[in-house]
């Protein structure tokens, strides 16, 4: 069922303006998102980072598109999270980066985005919004060359529990649309689940992208503030 390769479908066209802390990751090309977290440190999901070399990789801010404009800073070093075992499940699908030099922070066009309270278990129904570059539909071949948005409703644990089973578990958060056609997909991993300009969680797995009955899945950030704090 899960596709940990995460997935805007259904969207519109958003301005940086609207996501300043959004960033693209990427080597040869684009491959994820990330949330700018202070100057030094971007977040996004373990699982994009399976298999990469930091010195390989780069980070763009401050721009709609992934391929051009803003600022591209080189990746020092990243950190996934221990208990990321995908193997056996995808809790815990979270990491660190670390960029080489100060992410140039203007509050317009690159900020950083507000954590949630500690523990805080956002009410399902809540609209929240998901960005990226990612696949517009299951299947399409390229990225979105400009950044897109959605806004879904956060979706009550045990419903969620009812389209994956215990795959879901308290560490992650659900979003969707009864009935489906809006979600991240492919390309879109690894960004922020945010409401207003505090982080929610990070965009993590789902079964293919806007499925009807098939939430997007998140890592439930409230519970990772403490790793966070250790790691950056």
């Amino acid at each position: 069922v899960h596709s940990p390769e995460s997935y805007i479908v259904g969207g519109e066209l958003a301005q940086i303006t609207d996501f300043p802390w959004i960033a693209s990751i990427g080597s040869y090309d684009h491959f994820c998102g990330g949330s700018i977290i202070d100057k030094r440190t971007v977040l996004t999901a373990a699982h994009c980072l399976k298999g990469e070399t930091a010195s390989e990789l780069y980070v763009r801010v401050g721009s709609s598109k992934y391929a051009s404009g803003g600022v591209k800073i080189p990746v020092q070093s990243f950190v996934s999270h221990s208990g990321y075992q995908p193997s056996i499940s995808q809790a815990n699908d979270i990491a660190i980066i670390k960029v080489s030099e100060d992410i140039p922070i203007d509050g317009k066009t690159i900020a950083a985005v507000n954590l949630p309270a500690r523990d805080s278990d956002p009410k399902s129904g809540l609209d929240v919004n998901i960005a990226g570059w990612g696949d517009l539909r299951t299947g399409a071949p390229e990225w979105s060359p400009d950044l897109r948005r959605v806004t879904v409703h956060l979706v009550d644990r045990a419903e969620c529990r009812g389209a994956y089973g215990t795959l879901v578990t308290e560490e992650m958060i659900c979003a969707g649309v009864p009935e489906g056609g809006k979600d991240s997909c492919r390309g879109d991993s690894g960004g922020p689940l945010t409401q207003g300009s505090t982080q929610l969680g990070v965009i993590s797995w789902g079964n293919k992208c806007a499925l009807k009955g098939y939430p997007g899945v998140y890592v439930r950030l409230s519970l990772y503030l403490d790793w966070i704090e250790k790691n950056k």
